[in-house]
């Protein structure tokens, strides 16, 4: 069903459309699709933090800082996108 735009364009609005017109099914449509695909991203973001973490925890001698565990995060997440794309 074609939605012109206006003030009362907004996601809900266009979600109670589809609902109303073609059920609640074609919401659904990529939720199982795009949940099994986060799971090997996040097993290897936490794979890589943990090994980050533990690299460092295994030389530094100083007391752990959030900074470095932020650094490890961010690291972890870029390096698990670049893998899963």
């Amino acid at each position: 069903a074609a939605v012109t735009p206006g003030p009362s364009c907004s996601v809900a609005a266009l979600a109670a459309n589809l609902v109303r017109t073609e059920g609640v099914r074609p919401l659904m449509r990529g939720v199982v699709p795009s949940t099994l695909g986060m799971f090997p991203y996040v097993g290897v973001n936490f794979g890589m933090y943990y090994y980050y973490a533990l690299q460092r925890s295994t030389k530094a001698t100083d007391s752990p800082l959030a900074t470095p565990s932020l650094v490890f995060w961010a690291g972890a997440g870029a390096a698990a996108h670049q893998l899963m794309v």
